[in-house]
C-alpha cells in the first residue's frame, strides 16, 4: 500500500462519528482488534478508547456475535 491511500484514509474518518461504540470494561482488546481485521481488513478501520468506550470507525458495524466474540470470557478466536 502506498502512502497516499493510507492517508486518504485517515482523512475518511477525520472529524466523523463513530460508526460504533462499545463499553471497554468486558472488552479484550487483542480479541476486538483479530475481530476488526477479519471483519474490515487491515487498516480499514480506526479504534479511539474514551471514558471507557471504544469508539470504531469502520464501513459497517459489528454484530453482537462479533462483541461477544471478543470478551474477556469467550475463548481465544481461531483463524
Amino acid at each position: 500500500m502506498n502512502s497516499s491511500s493510507g492517508s486518504q484514509r485517515s482523512r475518511s474518518y477525520a472529524g466523523s462519528a463513530p460508526t460504533q461504540t462499545i463499553a471497554s470494561q468486558s472488552v479484550d482488546p487483542a480479541k476486538l482488534s483479530k475481530v476488526l481485521n477479519r471483519r474490515f481488513g487491515q487498516k480499514a478501520y480506526r479504534v479511539e478508547m474514551r471514558h471507557n468506550m471504544f469508539s470504531i470507525f469502520a464501513r459497517g458495524k459489528l454484530s453482537q456475535e462479533d462483541i461477544d466474540q471478543c470478551s474477556y470470557g469467550q475463548p481465544t478466536l481461531m483463524f
